[in-house]
C-alpha cells in the first residue's frame, strides 16, 4: 500500500500551487479557458475535414491530402519506387522503363537526347491511373497490373512495351508511341483476352511468368518469356499480335504439353531471367532453384533445344548446393543483363546481394567470375547500405557504359559506370531515394532503403500518438514504425500552417530510419535514437516530452523548450543511463519492461507508463527526474514483483494505453488484451488496488472482444473531451472511435457515438474520408475544435470537426446532408456532401423532396433556403414552379465566372426551363444558356441545370463586381393554357445569394 509518501500534499492545495503556476500561460491561451464552454458536437460516421501524411502528389504546392491512400510514406508516390525489379531503356525516342512491381505500376522517365536523365521525376505512369493509386487487384482488365508485375522490355521497332505480370499470368502489351497516364494494352499474350488470368500448360498459355526480353531476327520480331512454373522458355512471334496467340518455339521441354522440371541440358527448372545477345545469336536463361544460367544457341530457333553452356554449375545436371563462391549463385538468379560489347554477361544473385560479372567471350561450363557488385569479394553476401551495395538485385539493362540495376529491397535504382568494372564499385547516381522530397533539386540517398522513398518528410508509418503544446504552438505526432516523432509548428491559433513537419525527434533527419551496422540492420542504443515508440506525453509547462520506447525498455525525457532535429534526450527512465537496456530477468520497481501507454498528471507531476510485458502500470514522480529511478506505485499487480496477467478488477492483461482525468482523480486503462478500459479513483494510489468502473464488459470477469455498442476489441489510445464529459477510445480491431458520457459511469454501458464506421455494427478496414483502419492516438486541439485521430493503418492523421454539427460550414446541418440520398452523396460525385463547403443538400420544403446546388470547388457555400413563388413580390403567371426558387450565399473571387449546379429529385426535365426572377423590379426572366439533363442517382430521378453566372452580370441582382452574387432562380414548367409569362409546374431552384469573395457573374 502506497500513499504519495514525500510528495504527496493536499490534492487540492496542489492544484491551487499548480494553477498559480500555470496563470501566466493559460492567459495566453484564451482559447484553452473557452473550449471548455464549446459545444461539442459529433456525428456518427462523419468524416475528416483535414488529414495529415498522405498527399496526391508530393510536389503539388499546395499539397492536397488524399483521403484513398493508405499506405506508409506517403506511399505510392511519384518519386518513390515500391519495389524495382526491371528496367527497359528505349534509346530511339530516349525513355527508361521501371517495373515497379509493389505498386503495380510502369513509370517513365523521358530523356535528353544521350539518353540521360533530366530529372528524378517520372512523366508518365502505366498500369494505375495516377502515381498515387495502389490497388489490389482482384480481376484483371485491360489497363491495369498486378502486384507480380516482374519483367518488361521494349519493342523500338513497333514501339511496343511488354510487361511480364505473373499474377494474372499474362504478358500485357501497350503502345507507347505515344503514352497516357493509365492507358489501356492494346494486346495480351497467355490469355485469350484482358478479364481472363488462369495458368495452363499449352501453347498459348503461360504459369507465372516472371521475365521478358525482345530479339528481332531479321523481319520478325519475337518474345521471348520466362514461363516459370511451367518450367521453360516460351518464343512468341510478334511480328503481328492475336490476343492469346500460340507460342511459336519452347525451350527447355520436348514440347507445348510438358512441364518436367529435371537436370538436363534440354531442360529448365524455374526460369527466371532472360538475356539475348542478338549480335552473337545467344539466349541467356537464369533458374533459380537449381542456381544456374543454361546458354542456347538461337542462330536457329528449335522447340527442345540443348543448352551449349553453363554459368554456376560445372555441368547442364549438376545440382550442388548454392555457396557463397566465385563461380557460384544462390537459388535466386533474378536478373540477366549483356555489356554493350556482349563481351560481360552481368547475373543478379539476389540471395547473396551481389551481381556477379563473367567473361562471356568465350564460355566454360561452371567458369569463374572476374568481377562483383555489391560485396567487398566473392565471400561475402551480406545485406548492408550504400553506394556500393546492392540488395536483392533483379532486372538490369546496359546502355553504353551505364548498368542500370533494379535494386528490389533499396527501393531504387542503382546507376553505375561499368566503363571499366572494378569489384565493389560504388554506383554514381540513384532513382528513387532522396535526402528531401520537399527540396530542389532532389538529391539521390543511397543510406536510405524502404518503399516509396521512405523514410521520408511528408509521410508516416504507423502514426500511434498526438500531443499539442498550446505554449509554444506545436504539434507532436509518434511514428511507431519510423521510430520518431515528428513536429509541426502551427500558428497562433494552434492551427495547421502546412503540411510539412519542422522538427523531427528521434533519428537525426526526416530521411534516417535504424542505424545499421557490417552485418545489416540494428538499432544504435543511444540518448538519442528512439527503436519503438509507442506513445508520448507533454509537460508543456516545463517543456519536457515523456517518449515510450518500447524495444530499448525505457521512457526518454526530451527537453522541447527549444527543438534541434535528433537532440539527446535529457534523462531516461527505466534503463539507469543511455547506453542500457531497461529491462532485465524479471519485474522490479524501477525497469518497464515494454512500454507502451503514458500520460501525463501536471498537479502532482506523476508521470503513468503501462508496461505490457508485465501487465502493470507503473507510476513515477517527475517532479524532478533521475536517471533510472524508483516507480511509486503500480496498479495491475500487488506489487513489483508481479507480473501475471487476469481479468479481475485488481488484473490487466498487456494494457496498452493510460489516460489521466486529473479534474476527477480517475484514470483510465486501456486493458487491451482483455478488451475493456478500467478507471481507477487515483486521488490517493494504493499498489494493486481495485478499479471501480469498467467500460467495454458487463464486469470485471468478463474479456470478450465484441463489435456492438456497449463491446470493445483492442482498445488502445483515449483522450477527453474538451469539458471532461466523454471519454473517447480508439479501436484498432474495430477500426473506430467511440465514446462515452462519462458524468456517471456505469459498468458496461453504451457509447453514445462512433467515428470510422457508419454504425456500432460495421468494422470495414479501408481507405476513404470517413474511415479508420486500426487508430490508435487521440487529441483534441487546444482550443477544443478539432479532433486529431492518428489512423495508424492508413497511415495518416485524421481531423474531425468538433465543434459544431456542420462539418462544411455551409449552413446545412451535418445530420441533414447525411440523410440525403446515395448515402449523404445526393450529387454522386463520391464525395459526402456534408465535407464539399462547394456542395449544399436539404430536403426542399417546397417540393417536400432533396434540392441540390453545387458551384466551383474554390467557392464556399455560406447558406441556402428554400422560397415559394407566393412569397416572392410578385406572381409569375405563365410557369409553375412546384420546388421554389434557391436563396443561396457562397463565397468564391471577386469578378470570376461560376458554374452552377442544380439537381431537383423527383423531377424530369420534360417542359421544365430555368426562371430567374430579379428582385429590384419584381420580373422573371428565362436563362437560355443552360444545359439540362436527366440523371438516376440512388434509384430515383433527378434533373439536373447547369448554368453560368457572372459576378456584376446580368444574372446578378446588385450588378456589381463585389462578390456577392443575387441570382434568385427556379424550375418554371409552362402553365397550360396560360400565357407564357410565368409559372407553371416542377422542380427548383430557389434563389441564389451568392457571397462570392471575388467572381464575376
Amino acid at each position: 500500500m502506497l500513499a504519495r509518501s514525500s510528495f504527496e500534499i493536499n490534492r487540492s492545495v496542489s492544484k491551487v500551487l499548480w494553477a498559480v503556476a500555470l496563470l501566466f500561460a493559460i492567459t495566453l491561451l484564451t482559447q484553452l479557458n473557452q473550449s471548455s464552454a464549446r459545444a461539442l458536437s459529433l456525428s456518427n460516421g462523419q468524416g475528416a475535414v483535414n488529414m495529415i501524411g498522405q498527399y496526391e502528389n508530393e510536389l503539388a504546392d499546395p499539397l492536397v491530402p488524399s483521403y484513398v491512400k493508405a499506405y506508409d510514406d506517403n506511399g505510392p508516390n511519384v518519386l518513390g519506387i515500391g519495389g524495382a525489379v526491371d528496367i527497359a531503356m528505349d534509346t530511339v525516342h530516349h525513355r527508361l522503363f521501371i517495373a515497379d512491381n509493389n505498386s503495380g505500376r510502369i513509370i517513365i522517365h523521358n530523356l535528353d537526347e544521350s539518353n540521360e536523365l533530366i530529372d528524378y521525376v517520372p512523366d508518365n505512369v502505366l498500369g494505375q491511373s495516377n502515381y498515387y493509386d495502389r490497388y489490389n487487384d482482384e480481376d484483371p482488365t485491360d489497363s491495369n497490373l498486378s502486384f507480380g508485375l516482374n519483367s518488361i522490355t521494349y519493342d523500338p521497332d513497333n514501339n511496343l512495351l511488354f510487361a511480364a505480370d505473373i499474377y494474372f499470368n499474362r504478358v500485357m502489351v501497350y503502345d507507347v508511341a505515344s503514352i497516357s497516364n493509365g492507358e489501356s494494352a492494346v494486346y495480351v499474350l497467355g490469355q485469350p483476352d484482358f478479364t481472363s488470368s488462369s495458368s495452363d500448360t499449352t501453347a498459348s498459355s503461360l504459369s507465372s511468368p516472371s521475365h521478358v526480353r525482345y530479339y528481332r531476327d531479321g523481319v520478325t520480331s519475337y518474345i521471348f518469356v520466362a514461363d516459370t512454373e511451367n518450367h521453360r522458355a516460351l518464343v512468341y512471334d510478334v511480328t503481328t499480335i492475336t490476343n492469346g496467340e500460340d507460342a511459336a518455339y519452347v525451350y527447355g521441354q520436348e514440347d507445348m504439353l510438358s512441364n518436367v522440371p529435371e537436370p538436363g541440358a534440354d531442360s529448365l527448372v524455374f526460369p527466371t531471367a532472360l538475356a539475348i545477345d542478338s549480335a552473337n545469336e545467344k539466349l541467356y536463361v537464369g533458374q533459380s532453384l537449381l542456381s544456374r544460367v543454361f546458354v542456347f544457341d538461337i542462330s536457329t530457333l528449335a522447340s527442345g533445344a540443348d543448352a551449349t553452356s553453363v554459368l554456376g554449375q560445372p555441368s547442364f545436371i549438376s545440382e550442388d548446393d548454392p555457396d557463397l563462391d566465385i563461380n557460384s549463385f544462390g537459388e535466386m538468379v533474378n536478373g540477366l543483363a549483356l555489356n554493350a560489347s556482349n563481351t560481360h554477361l552481368f547475373v543478379s544473385d539476389s540471395e547473396n546481394h551481389r551481381m556477379m560479372v563473367f567473361d562471356v567471350t568465350s564460355i566454360i561450363d561452371g567458369e569463374d567470375a572476374v568481377n562483383v557488385l555489391g560485396q567487398a569479394d566473392f565471400d561475402t553476401g551480406i545485406y548492408t547500405f550504400g553506394a556500393s551495395a546492392v540488395n536483392e538485385p533483379m532486372g538490369a539493362t546496359i546502355v553504353g557504359n551505364k548498368l542500370y540495376l533494379a535494386d528490389l529491397t533499396h527501393d531504387r535504382i542503382s546507376i553505375f559506370d561499368i566503363t571499366s568494372v572494378s569489384d565493389n564499385e560504388s554506383a554514381i547516381d540513384a532513382i528513387g531515394q532522396y535526402s528531401d522530397e520537399t527540396e530542389t533539386p532532389l538529391v539521390p540517398n543511397f543510406a536510405k532503403n524502404g518503399n516509396d522513398n521512405a523514410q521520408n518528410r511528408l509521410g508516416m508509418d504507423y502514426p500511434v500518438a498526438i500531443e499539442f503544446d498550446p505554449i509554444r504552438h506545436l504539434l507532436f505526432v509518434a511514428e511507431e514504425h519510423n521510430d520518431r516523432i515528428i513536429i509541426h509548428q502551427l500558428n497562433g491559433a494552434n492551427e495547421l500552417i502546412d503540411y510539412i513537419p519542422d522538427y523531427v525527434i528521434g533519428k537525426p533527419d526526416f530521411v534516417s530510419s535504424a542505424s545499421n551496422d557490417d552485418e545489416g540492420v540494428s538499432e544504435e542504443l543511444t540518448a538519442s535514437n528512439i527503436a519503438n515508440v509507442s506513445d508520448i506525453a507533454l509537460d508543456y509547462e516545463n517543456g519536457r516530452l515523456f517518449v515510450t520506447d518500447a524495444d530499448f525498455a525505457r521512457v526518454l525525457v526530451f527537453d522541447i523548450t527549444t527543438i534541434t532535429n535528433g537532440e539527446d534526450a535529457v534523462n531516461v527512465i527505466g534503463a539507469e543511463d543511455f547506453a542500457t537496456y531497461g529491462y532485465d530477468d524479471g519485474s522490479n520497481v524501477d525497469t518497464i519492461y515494454e512500454p507502451e501507454g503514458i500520460d501525463y498528471e501536471p498537479t502532482e507531476q506523476l508521470l503513468y507508463v503501462t508496461d505490457q510485458q508485465y501487465n502493470r502500470v507503473m507510476v513515477f514522480n517527475v517532479s524532478s527526474i533521475t536517471n533510472g529511478e524508483d516507480a511509486v506505485a503500480v496498479l495491475g499487480q500487488e506489487d513489483f514483483s508481479g507480473s501475471t496477467s487476469d481479468e479481475s478488477a485488481d488484473g490487466m492483461e498487456e494494457p496498452l494505453g493510460v489516460l489521466i482525468d486529473d479534474d476527477n482523480d480517475r484514470l483510465f486503462v486501456a486493458d487491451t488484451y482483455n478488451n475493456r478500459i478500467l478507471v481507477f479513483d487515483v486521488a490517493t494510489i494504493t499498489s494493486g488496488e481495485d478499479a471501480i468502473n469498467v467500460l467495454g464488459q458487463e464486469n470485471f470477469d468478463d474479456d470478450g472482444s465484441d463489435t456492438a455498442i456497449d463491446g470493445l476489441d483492442l482498445p488502445r489510445g483515449m483522450t477527453l473531451s474538451p469539458d471532461g464529459d466523454q471519454l473517447f477510445v480508439a479501436e484498432e480491431e474495430n477500426s473506430r472511435v467511440i465514446w462515452y458520457d462519462i458524468t456517471a459511469i456505469t459498468n458496461g454501458e453504451d457509447a453514445v457515438g462512433v467515428l470510422g464506421q457508419d454504425n456500432f455494427d460495421n468494422k470495414e478496414e479501408v481507405a476513404t474520408q470517413t474511415s479508420l483502419y486500426q487508430p490508435h492516438g487521440l487529441s483534441f486541439d487546444p482550443a477544443g475544435r478539432f479532433l486529431y485521430v492518428g489512423d495508424s493503418g492508413n497511415d495518416r492523421v485524421m481531423i474531425y470537426t468538433a465543434e459544431n454539427g456542420d462539418s462544411d460550414a455551409d449552413g446545412i446541418p451535418d445530420s441533414q446532408e447525411n440523410s440525403g440520398p446515395s448515402s449523404g452523396d445526393a450529387n454522386d460525385d463520391g464525395i459526402l456532401d456534408r465535407l464539399q463547403s462547394n456542395v449544399v443538400s436539404f430536403m426542399n420544403s417546397v417540393s417536400s423532396s432533396y434540392t441540390v446546388l453545387e458551384v466551383n470547388s474554390d467557392c464556399a457555400i455560406e447558406s441556402s433556403s428554400v422560397e415559394s413563388e407566393s412569397s416572392l413580390g410578385v406572381h409569375d403567371g405563365g410557369y409553375d414552379y412546384s420546388a421554389g426558387f434557391i436563396n443561396f450565399n457562397a463565397l468564391c473571387t471577386t469578378g470570376s465566372t461560376a458554374t452552377v449546379s442544380v439537381y431537383q429529385y423527383d423531377s424530369d426535365s420534360n417542359n421544365l426551363v430555368v426562371r430567374k426572377y430579379k428582385a429590384t423590379n419584381n420580373s422573371y426572366t428565362t436563362i437560355t444558356d443552360v444545359t439540362m439533363s436527366d440523371l438516376t442517382v440512388d434509384g430515383q430521378a433527378v434533373t439536373k441545370a447547369v448554368y453560368s453566372v457572372i459576378d456584376g452580370g446580368t444574372l446578378d441582382d446588385d450588378g456589381l463586381a463585389n462578390g456577392t452574387i443575387v441570382d434568385p432562380v427556379g424550375f418554371g414548367n409552362s402553365a397550360v393554357g396560360s400565357p407564357n409569362t410565368g409559372v407553371h409546374q416542377t422542380d427548383l431552384l430557389r434563389q441564389f445569394n451568392i457571397l462570392w469573395p471575388s467572381i464575376d457573374i
